[in-house]
């Protein structure tokens, strides 16, 4: 393919085609944040975003397109969310939606007084559990270090973690980050530490 293109190395792949940042973010490093550690959400966003870009006329891929093409990822990586777990926890998507305008860092509190205001009939501590489960959730396992749980492998000892980093805290309480992917979506306001510790995909240098 790259030889058909009339380029030598990968590099001048992502310069021909790509933006080379996002808000002052490295293109690559933005792909790798704004989606879930899956091939198939990588290719959502990108597909979604050249879509925009031969809309809009533009010679490649720019900020503004992967913009406006992150806001349908946030919905489909919602809707999937939804679509796989369908019958887990009873008015999902109404629990889901309580986050809209959201902090992008949250307390156990703040998430239970969402749970009831959606009128979820399950556990509190059962739901709270499953959101960190299929990572709409990341867990404080020590001081502004939030881990998702895309391994099932590492749950006793990230929850072992986040109990000991609560226990730290003033208030005794866990605390919690929204998941990037859903960000723009939910329209999350984000929040002042530092970015997430999460999986990443490995993109071609």
């Amino acid at each position: 393919m790259r030889s058909e293109l009339g380029l030598a190395s990968l590099e001048e792949i992502w310069q021909r085609f790509f933006t080379a940042t996002v808000k002052t973010r490295e293109v690559r490093k933005y792909l790798m944040d704004a989606v879930l550690p899956r091939p198939r959400d990588l290719l959502y966003l990108v597909k979604t975003a050249l879509q925009f870009a031969i809309n809009r006329g533009h010679g490649r891929i720019e900020e503004g397109d992967l913009l406006s093409a992150e806001v349908q990822y946030s919905h489909f990586a919602l809707n999937s969310l939804m679509a796989e777990n369908a019958g887990q926890v009873g008015k999902l998507e109404k629990l889901l939606v309580q986050f809209s305008l959201s902090p992008e860092i949250v307390n156990e509190l703040d998430v239970l007084s969402y749970i009831e205001r959606a009128g979820v009939r399950e556990k509190p501590s059962e739901v709270l559990t499953f959101l960190c489960e299929v990572a709409f959730l990341g867990m404080e396992v020590e001081q502004n270090r939030f881990e998702f749980l895309y391994n099932e492998e590492d749950a006793e000892k990230l929850n072992a973690m986040a109990t000991r980093s609560a226990s730290q805290n003033p208030l005794g309480l866990r605390r919690y980050r929204i998941n990037r992917a859903y960000h723009r979506y939910l329209e999350v306001k984000p929040g002042l530490g530092p970015p997430p510790q999460q999986q990443s995909i490995p993109l071609p240098v």
